[in-house]
């Protein structure tokens, strides 16, 4: 009996990860030639381009609420998200002292910076049955670091 609010939150999450994906490459798409989705089930990156360039997107909802934006590095003990994606870039849309923006971050530098500071930032669970961990960086922290733009 628990498979459908399950299901349910992750449809919906899906849902709105597509929509992200879709912004960034109207964003992107005059950079990158051909920027398009990858299709299926693919865990190196989430869109490529014609001329090689891959992005990872992330659609972070909690950062309304929390102030911070989180990053993903195990699932169910595996290296996952920011730890395992093959992506050339990190997008990163979340919520900035009430506005919405979007980080475009090297994923080598973003790695970098984690390792940097890994034992300053805080680290939780979360996601589905608490399977995921997490690190978690202030939305202002991301944004002075990184730089950011907003979301029209």
């Amino acid at each position: 009996f628990y498979s459908k609010p399950i299901m349910g939150n992750f449809l919906k999450d899906l849902k709105r990860g597509h929509k992200a994906e879709q912004y960034v490459i109207k964003q992107l798409g005059r950079e990158h030639e051909n920027l398009h989705a990858v299709e299926g089930s693919f865990k190196d990156y989430d869109l490529i381009a014609d001329d090689g360039y891959t992005a990872e997107v992330k659609y972070d909802e909690l950062s309304e609420k929390t102030g911070n934006v989180g990053f993903e590095y195990e699932c169910y003990g595996k290296e996952s998200g920011v730890a395992s994606t093959k992506a050339f870039e990190w997008v990163h849309i979340y919520k900035l002292n009430r506005v919405w923006v979007y980080s475009t971050i090297s994923t080598n530098s973003l790695k970098s910076f984690l390792k940097a500071n890994w034992k300053y930032l805080d680290k939780v669970k979360g996601g589905d049955n608490n399977a995921s961990k997490m690190v978690l960086l202030s939305a202002s922290d991301l944004a002075d670091s990184f730089g950011f733009k907003f979301i029209l």
